[in-house]
């Protein structure tokens, strides 16, 4: 039967009365009619949970989830007396489009909804240039002496331990290399393709004038050796330490490491650590 009031829905109801059959209608309380009737505690004019009024017109629990204001720096949510709250818990917006705001991002200026921070450091994998330590053993910086093509050369050995939660080296996926010293040599190079070899415990990277042979060390195959060669390499002396090695894999996690007792000659750096 159509509504015939504001917050009922009458029916019409039989009865026996003394023996004679009688009728009468009955108002009945329609949840989401924007009007607040008996046995409601709240009606908004909808039947949708999750805005603080549930879909049976009851009150959602304080602390619940309501819909966003669309600002990354409130918090939202239901006061237990149908109110959706947008509390302020930081400021700076949300430049990056993540969904954190800038004041509790780990990388504010890049987009980072996982907040990823292997090392626990308070900076963000994707901003954050020594993710996990390396050692690096030796590292070799040799001048071209001229030529075509230049015969400069890069080399570096060294070995890091995979123990962080959460932390899995797996080159086959891609890994960058990246040597450098202190006066401006910087040579990087990212292999896409990679095997593994000797059981599966040695992975080579070839790609032309670049290499790279990472070697997984004990039964747990969470230390790991690695040895880099960078040939017919434009390199120009002087050269000067400490030599940094970053090797980046995965979701731009980034190992690094510097070799700081260095003995420079006028057309190579030899770096080592004791």
């Amino acid at each position: 039967m159509p509504d015939r009031g504001i917050g009922c829905r009458y029916t019409l109801v039989f009865a026996v009365v003394l023996g004679l059959v009688v009728s009468t209608n009955v108002c009945a309380s329609i949840c989401g009619d924007a009007v607040v009737d008996p046995g409601e505690q709240c009606d908004d004019g909808n039947v949708t949970d999750g805005d603080c009024c549930s879909s049976t017109c009851q009150l959602e629990s304080a602390g619940s989830q309501c819909p966003g204001d669309g600002d990354a720096c409130t918090s939202d949510h239901c006061d237990g007396a149908g109110v959706c709250q947008h509390v302020v818990i930081g400021s700076g917006g949300d430049p990056d489009g993540d969904g954190v705001c800038a004041s509790n991002d780990n990388c504010p200026a890049t987009s980072n909804s996982d907040q990823a921070d292997l090392d626990g450091d308070g900076v963000g994998d994707l901003c954050d240039p020594a993710d996990a330590v390396i050692r690096v053993d030796r590292v070799r910086l040799q001048a071209t002496r001229g030529g075509v093509p230049p015969s400069g050369t890069a080399k570096a050995k060294g070995r890091f331990l995979t123990a962080l939660s959460g932390d899995v080296f797996d080159p086959l996926a891609g890994v960058t290399v990246r040597v450098a010293d202190a006066l401006g040599v910087d040579l990087t190079h990212g292999f896409t393709s990679c095997i593994r070899r000797s059981y599966f415990r040695v992975v080579r990277c070839d790609d032309g004038d670049f290499h790279a042979d990472f070697k997984f060390v004990g039964d747990t195959l969470a230390s790991l050796r690695f040895a880099v060669r960078f040939v017919h390499q434009p390199l120009t002396s002087p050269f000067q330490g400490p030599a940094t090695v970053t090797i980046t894999h995965g979701a731009a996690i980034d190992r690094a490491g510097s070799a700081v007792t260095c003995r420079g000659e006028p057309e190579r750096l030899i770096c080592r650590t004791p």
